[in-house]
């Protein structure tokens, strides 16, 4: 796939600028449709309510709607070639076709416009921008999404272990639990107490503290 683009930038690592149109966002931009490693779990459900408003907004709005930019890592090498000499800052990206590009940031605002184009069909062609970002091996996606999911992360102390991307203790803490047979399954990644009705026997941040 080749997409306009502007030439890559550096600031906080290398990403690229985009112009999806509306039609193909639901298509290739994924969310929870694919086989995520341990360490991105759990991620915040999608508030239905909170999808339904944006869509209505957008509808209601056509012709004078804003919609931030979604921020997506992809699971290969990007390349990048300028259109010219005299603008070497623009261009096109090629992402290979069996590369899976997945929102770190925007995921009501998928779900919204998939839900949108159903009813307003006139909007297919209109654009959304995309700051993506090369992640071959997602090892920097989740701390991706925890620098921009910082009102869900900061809810709680198993959440902020979860999601931290800084801390080597919690990064200890979550590997112990994904490899350690006795935590297999028996952890609460979301909460600081557990449940009567919970399966989980420790929680994420209790294991972070444990001497």
């Amino acid at each position: 796939m080749r997409w306009r683009s502007i030439n890559p930038c550096t600031f906080g690592g290398k990403y690229h600028i985009l112009l999806c149109p509306l039609h193909l966002v639901p298509r290739i931009f994924v969310f929870d449709g694919i086989q995520a490693p341990a360490t991105w779990q759990p991620r915040p459900p999608l508030d239905q309510g909170k999808v339904a408003n944006l869509a209505r907004f957008v509808q209601t709005h056509a012709d004078e709607y804003v919609l931030a930019p979604f921020v997506a890592t992809v699971t290969a090498t990007v390349e990048f070639a300028p259109a010219s000499e005299s603008f070497p800052e623009l261009g096109s990206v090629k992402i290979p076709l069996r590369a899976v590009m997945v929102i770190q940031d925007g995921q009501h605002r998928r779900a919204a416009i998939e839900q949108l184009l159903v009813n307003t069909p006139t909007l297919t062609d209109n654009t959304v921008a995309v700051m993506l970002f090369p992640d071959p091996t997602l090892e920097r996606s989740p701390a991706i999404f925890a620098w921009l999911n910082q009102t869900y992360v900061q809810q709680n102390a198993s959440r902020r272990v979860t999601h931290d991307p800084v801390k080597p203790l919690a990064s200890v803490a979550r590997r112990l639990t994904e490899e350690a047979p006795i935590f297999q399954g028996r952890v609460d990644y979301e909460r600081t107490t557990i449940s009567n009705r919970s399966i989980a026997l420790f929680t994420i941040n209790a294991v972070y503290h444990t001497p």
